[in-house]
């Protein structure tokens, strides 16, 4: 009992020296026209150019990882594989912005399709695209092509932004609507050229939980996803007979209302991924965190619901914010052997948060532990500087 306590008491501090380390890295390590938010938020990113031999630490690092795989280690592009022109949220004057270069370089994001096309490319070695959705607060005659007001697009937003992006930026909501992107990535070939899609479904402050609704909020947007998928397949604009989609989330809320609102032919051709936020001994990282976005504390709660949803077939994490997550995942996989119609849970590792070095040794202090099998990694890819702002 005496250890538990001195290891709440002390977990703060490391957790405060390790974020206040990577700072300082952060700081010294900066390249020309990178910011300080960049290494913050993904020191580990990969550089386009460099593809795929920059891939080749990772894994190394990986490769051995749990229990023996059929295939090779799956690789997926977070944010369509851009870094920098992926569609984060509305800037000052009414556009898309992606992750600005610094305060002299803004970073105008580009058409999510576009992007998916560019990280597909056959020598770069991607798999799998992630992306983010969100469930715009508009009025029905604002939305474009009956995509339900669906949109790629990472940070939330107020009806008021919204509408004012709907009345200025019309093209850029239509090219990357969720409806658009889809029927992209069918018409594309990509299914038969064996790519995966992945839709992180943007959970809400205070939605993560199972069962909660708050008036809606916390299910809204699994139900209108539910209901465009439905609709498209239905109207045959939509194929999901090769299993190539799969929804993610930090809310088992999100999860749970979009598996339940599909029809019943659709529930088990799609994937389903439940990300793994902050351990609660992580507090000072748990903070950081937010600045990108709502990252919510890894609770017992969303444990059980790991333990308890048969369906579910996945786990992303970061070593960051799980660093025992050997311990942590045997005994989630543990709890879900004995009934029969449980999926096996597969684990996808976030390789981005950290510089590598120090990523390789949180990696290798679990290799006792974790047995699990590591079926994908998920990477962060960056542009040169040069290339966007030399004119600028």
């Amino acid at each position: 009992m005496k250890y538990s306590m001195l290891l709440l008491l002390i977990a703060p501090l490391l957790s405060s020296c390790a974020a206040l380390n990577q700072l300082v890295v952060c700081y010294v390590d900066s390249a020309p026209g990178f910011s300080t938010k960049d290494c913050m938020v993904s020191p580990n990113r990969l550089q386009r150019d460099q593809l795929p031999s920059a891939l080749q630490p990772l894994l190394q690092t990986c490769d051995t990882y749990g229990k023996p795989r059929n295939k090779n280690l799956e690789i997926i592009a977070h944010q369509a594989g851009s870094y920098r022109y992926y569609p984060m949220g509305i800037g000052d004057n009414d556009y898309i912005h992606g992750n600005d270069w610094n305060r002299d370089c803004p970073s105008e994001a580009k058409r999510v399709v576009d992007l998916i096309d560019q990280a597909f490319d056959p020598a770069k070695g991607i798999d799998s695209i992630e992306i983010d959705v969100q469930a715009a607060d508009l009025d029905k005659k604002l939305c474009l092509n009956g995509n339900d007001c669906i949109f790629v697009m990472h940070n939330k937003h107020s009806k008021k932004e919204w509408q004012t992006l709907a009345q200025t930026e019309s093209d850029d909501l239509r090219d990357n609507s969720l409806k658009h992107v889809l029927t992209h990535f069918s018409d594309e070939g990509y299914i038969n050229k064996g790519k995966h899609l992945y839709l992180e479904l943007k959970s809400t402050r205070g939605c993560n939980a199972p069962g909660e609704d708050k008036g809606g909020k916390c299910t809204d947007l699994g139900h209108r996803v539910a209901t465009l998928i439905n609709t498209m397949v239905s109207e045959k604009k939509l194929d999901l007979s090769d299993n190539w989609l799969s929804f993610t989330s930090f809310s088992a809320t999100a999860l749970q209302t979009v598996h339940d609102h599909l029809d019943a032919k659709l529930k088990d051709k799609m994937g389903y991924a439940l990300i793994a936020g902050m351990h609660p001994l992580r507090p000072i990282e748990w903070a950081a965190a937010q600045t990108k976005g709502s990252v919510p504390l890894f609770t017992g709660e969303l444990q059980a619901f790991a333990e308890t949803t048969p369906w579910l077939d996945s786990i992303w994490f970061s070593p960051q914010g799980i660093p025992e997550f050997g311990a942590l995942f045997q005994e989630i996989s543990d709890k879900r052997k004995t009934p029969s119609e449980f999926k096996e849970l597969k684990f996808t590792v976030a390789t981005y948060s950290l510089k590598y070095d120090r990523f390789n040794l949180m990696m290798i202090a679990q290799t006792l532990s974790f047995k699990q099998e590591l079926s994908a990694i998920m990477i962060d890819i960056d542009d040169k500087y040069e290339d966007a702002c030399t004119d600028k």
